[in-house]
């Protein structure tokens, strides 16, 4: 990866400024993604919301709502995790 890169030409005290662009580019692209999955996360709250106060304690119904809210946490995880590395690969 770009990241793993970056990292070997900075022990070998190389610089690669392509490079860094591309990792900005990319850095760029994940915040996006990671702002499109906390929206996502806040329409499944929302949803979560309504399911509570419409007292259906029923849990088919709230599973789907429940594996939504996951998967989006996971993702954002993820992303997130991406993004600090890069964070830490381009402030080295």
């Amino acid at each position: 990866m770009q990241i793993e890169e970056l990292r070997v030409n900075q022990k070998v005290g190389a610089q690669d400024p392509d490079l860094v662009e591309q990792l900005g580019e990319h850095k760029k692209s994940l915040q996006q993604r990671l702002a499109a999955v906390d929206q996502e996360l806040r329409s499944g709250w929302t949803a979560w919301d309504a399911l509570a106060d419409s007292g259906n304690e029923a849990s088919d119904a709230r599973e789907p709502a429940i594996n939504q809210l996951v998967d989006a946490l996971n993702r954002r995880s993820y992303i997130r995790n991406l993004v600090r590395d890069v964070n830490e690969a381009l402030e080295s």
